[in-house]
């Protein structure tokens, strides 16, 4: 079976793009004949090499206003993301599967060109507009990223006739109420790296990070629209009352969010109360949750799954999650899940667990049984699976 992986920015580190480069290589693992289409090669995240890589580049970038004096050259800066992703395209697969807005407009073009494929699938954790049209239309933030607000919701609308695999029970819902066909969603569950997790005390990494005395609150990744403000929000009420009290974040970011952070941080004298380590090396990653305390991920739009928090439960952490999306359904009864996701909220659910050091324990056991549940080989295994029957059908 020839499996394609198809997203222009696969190589950088995303709980998405995590997701995928793991469920490709337990793919190739299993014997499938696993390629990786993308314009951002491996980077961040260490790819198998039993995955082919097909890279390129584009002169593109995301999130970015237009330039209204070259609005010709913006617009075609972002058309070269689709199209140069589609010349990559170079042979048939059984299985084109996209992930994000632009590679499932090149999954749709692909049906019509040489290289049809057998079977289209998109990978869908989330949708870009999370709101009714009327809602979304009237948005001012619609309007600052015009050109990139287009394509992500056009190659969200074009993947209602591709076969969709999704991680979650929540969006497996959400997305019948949206118009996507019962008959063509699987739901197959989000992997987890427990096998390969180390076992090491809270102090031990706390030593091995120079954390020692703190009581570290992680989060990741650093953006705004996962609710890193209200984090630093509830760090500056609790930092008096707690002043061995340290956020901790990693993780991808952003030139808005860096700004907005960093203006908060010395608005508020929080120097030494936040720290950023930026991209940490996979191998290096869980140390970070093991030195924590708390795993807070109170993300202010509609999660697809929330990897943060099902790797905090990994390491045995009590974890935080905001009720949004499918982190009502990966929290449960193993942590707090916040009411109304304020920073108010926070600073209560924060004060619960630094006053109750019984309380940390007891959710911290509660995480590892359930996150055994779920394997990346486990997850790969039931996507070939399912490829096998819809090639069967085709």
């Amino acid at each position: 079976m020839k499996v394609a992986f198809l997203g222009d920015r696969l190589g950088l580190a995303t709980g998405g793009n995590w997701f995928v480069a793991r469920v490709a290589e337990e793919c190739a693992a299993l014997g499938a004949d696993v390629s990786l289409i993308t314009l951002v090669p491996p980077q961040d995240i260490p790819w198998s090499p039993q995955v082919r890589v097909i890279s390129g580049t584009a002169d593109f970038s995301f999130g970015q206003r237009p330039d209204w004096s070259r609005f010709k050259s913006f617009i075609y800066s972002r058309l070269a993301a689709v199209w140069e992703l589609k010349k990559l395209i170079q042979e048939p697969y059984d299985v084109l599967y996209s992930v994000g807005g632009p590679s499932n407009i090149v999954n749709y073009l692909c049906q019509k060109g040489p290289y049809k494929p057998r079977v289209s699938v998109a990978a869908l954790f989330h949708l870009f507009r999370q709101v009714p049209y009327h809602q979304f239309l009237l948005n001012r933030e619609t309007y600052q990223k015009p050109f990139q607000t287009l394509y992500h919701s056009w190659g969200d609308h074009l993947a209602k006739q591709f076969f969709i695999v999704t991680i979650s029970e929540f969006w497996q819902k959400k997305l019948v109420a949206r118009g996507f066909s019962t008959e063509k969603i699987r739901f197959i569950p989000v992997g987890a790296d427990w096998e390969h997790w180390p076992s090491v005390s809270t102090e031990e990494a706390k030593k091995k990070l120079g954390l020692s005395n703190r009581f570290v609150i992680y989060t990741s990744p650093l953006r705004l629209n996962k609710g890193i403000l209200n984090v630093l929000k509830s760090a500056a009420v609790l930092r008096n009352q707690y002043p061995d009290l340290l956020v901790l974040a990693t993780g991808v970011t952003d030139p808005q969010s860096q700004a907005r952070v960093l203006q908060f941080v010395q608005e508020h004298r929080l120097e030494k109360t936040f720290h950023y380590a930026g991209l940490v090396p996979r191998e290096e990653l869980p140390f970070y949750y093991l030195a924590s305390d708390a795993v807070v991920l109170v993300s202010l739009e509609e999660e697809g799954w929330g990897i943060t928090l099902l790797e905090g439960m990994i390491s045995g952490k009590p974890v935080i999650g905001s009720p949004k999306g499918s982190l009502i359904e990966l929290v449960g009864d193993r942590g707090i899940l916040l009411e109304n996701n304020t920073a108010e909220d926070l600073v209560s659910a924060l004060n619960r667990l630094i006053e109750s050091p019984e309380l940390r324990v007891q959710m911290g056991q509660a995480g590892p049984p359930y996150a055994r549940q779920f394997s990346y080989r486990t997850t790969a295994q039931a996507h070939l699976e399912w490829f096998e029957e819809l090639l069967l059908s085709t």
